[in-house]
């Protein structure tokens, strides 16, 4: 009797002890991370990839690696908070090139809501690589993504956080936009 006394108590310290507090910053949901790319030319949604990460954060710092294709060349984009790199392609001075990392899902796998509203980041947009430093006009392509149903939903889940983005352009050394696109990040 007295050992299942004792079995008793052990096993019920030890469900205490591994209970997780939804309040505590090491069980909370995972973070996430929204990547959207949009073509430049006829602003149309591509397709998307979301990472999942093990714990969260309360920054979103997004830095660029730019290595200028003198003959090919490379543009990164890491997640700072996380140590991990969120989108890798390569340049070419008079070509084209692709995106090698992330792999995206395609445009069809996204759901778009039945509304007549816009919506826009509270804290707006914030470029992340612009070594040309151009001007350029994002809105169309903004268009094009904020109706989807997860766009939507990493805005409602971090209303004050920017949604950051950049123009890739593969073909560095042409200004023809051929494969140029846009790529947005949320945070989920």
């Amino acid at each position: 009797m007295k050992n299942i006394f004792i079995l008793c108590a052990v096993l019920l310290l030890w469900a205490s002890c591994n209970k997780k507090n939804a309040n505590s910053p090491n069980y909370a949901a995972p973070q996430k991370l929204l990547v959207l790319k949009v073509d430049y030319q006829t602003n149309a949604f591509q397709g998307a990839h979301i990472f999942s990460f093990t714990h969260t954060d309360t920054t979103f710092t997004l830095e660029n690696e730019f290595d200028w294709p003198i003959d090919n060349g490379y543009v990164k984009i890491y997640y700072r908070e996380f140590n991990t790199t969120v989108f890798d392609a390569s340049l070419m001075w008079m070509g084209t090139v692709e995106i090698h990392y992330p792999q995206l899902s395609p445009a069809s796998q996204f759901n778009y809501l039945p509304v007549s509203d816009t919506v826009y980041p509270i804290s707006g947009f914030a470029d992340v690589c612009n070594p040309y430093q151009h001007t350029y006009d994002y809105t169309p392509a903004w268009f094009a993504i904020q109706k989807l149903d997860v766009v939507r939903s990493f805005l409602q889940q971090h209303p004050s956080e920017q949604v950051k983005m950049f123009l890739y352009r593969p073909s560095a050394g042409g200004t023809e936009p051929d494969g140029w696109s846009w790529i947005f990040f949320l945070k989920g």
